[in-house]
């Protein structure tokens, strides 16, 4: 299977290249935003350390921290850490989950936020960024991960009509690895029961409605 990288930043799809440069210059336009002078983040799901580095370019008065318990930093300065206990409470101005929470079931997603909350300082910002999987894009989606990364197609015909139309679909046998299914519209709702939701953008097009685009960001508070 194609490299993370390979399947997205630099993949040889212009199109999806476009979507997810774009994603990726958002990330770390949000985050430079809300991010005191001086500001701890704590990105959570880190991988090798890209988004750290590429926001350390813009920020180095900035603290770091990533977690990721099954990928190791590839060259990254920034501190790495495999375990969230060992973080103290109430110690970090922003937490980022990009491109996580659509890996998470419902118990999963509840240990995330709960260890958020636990993690961020009082008036501190969580940011989420979730791919869009329902809607006319997916049908471009499909097309790439099949021709281009070679994945077994993953719904049968009345699903993948009822996705294209907006209507819920089971979700993937295996979360882990596989966008099928997943809704940010439940997310959403989930966010609001913990977060309250400050600021929503939509990517690659901002100024179009979320069934055409390909990623929904969200910039939360503490309730």
């Amino acid at each position: 299977m194609p490299s993370y990288d390979r399947q997205t930043l630099n993949t040889p799809n212009p199109l999806a290249r476009y979507a997810h440069r774009r994603r990726f210059a958002y990330s770390v336009a949000m985050i430079e935003q809300s991010l005191p002078e001086g500001g701890r983040l704590l990105d959570y799901g880190c991988g090798p350390g890209h988004f750290l580095q590429a926001l350390a370019a813009e920020r180095p008065d900035a603290e770091l921290i990533g977690y990721d318990p099954y990928v190791e930093a590839a060259g990254n300065s920034q501190r790495q850490v495999k375990d969230t206990a060992e973080l103290p409470d109430s110690s970090f101005d922003v937490v980022s989950a990009l491109e996580v929470c659509e890996h998470l079931d419902a118990a999963e997603t509840d240990t995330l936020f709960a260890e958020v909350k636990r993690l961020l300082k009082p008036g501190g910002g969580f940011a989420v960024s979730v791919p869009i999987m329902y809607g006319p894009v997916l049908l471009l989606k499909e097309i790439n991960g099949i021709l281009l990364h070679r994945r077994k197609p993953e719904y049968r015909l009345g699903e993948f009509l009822r996705a294209l139309a907006g209507r819920n679909v089971p979700r993937g046998a295996d979360i882990k690895g596989s966008h099928k299914g997943f809704d940010f519209r439940v997310l959403r709702d989930r966010l609001e029961l913990d977060f309250e939701i400050e600021a929503q953008a939509l990517s690659p097009s901002s100024g179009r409605p979320w069934y055409l685009n390909s990623q929904i960001f969200y910039f939360c508070l503490l309730r």
